[in-house]
């Protein structure tokens, strides 16, 4: 969000009840790691929420504590596993190569 910890926390809560229903709707395995996607973009919205917290406080540990898990999806977790739930879910062969 990058606008205030309240507004990431608002964006956490958000999303993170929508992840719940969405993995609630899911009828096979395959679905769960595309539906968790909501749930799992809460958690980093969370963790920003903390960032911006641990900046108003002055706490350094904790700044960098959340700024690597914030860090960790937007560059590690997320560009390996969206093209990885997508593929879950494709059924056709010759699209999943």
């Amino acid at each position: 969000m990058c606008f205030s910890s309240a507004a990431s926390f608002t964006a956490a809560v958000g999303l993170t009840s929508l992840g719940v229903l969405t993995l609630l709707e899911t009828r096979n395995k395959k679905e769960i790691p595309f539906a968790s996607i909501p749930l799992l973009f809460g958690i980093q919205q969370a963790s920003e929420g903390l960032v911006w917290l641990s900046i108003q406080h002055g706490n350094l540990y904790l700044n960098s504590v959340f700024s690597h898990v914030f860090t960790f999806f937007a560059y590690i977790f997320w560009p390996l596993f969206i093209p990885l739930s997508v593929l879950l879910l494709e059924k056709i062969l010759w699209r999943r190569k």
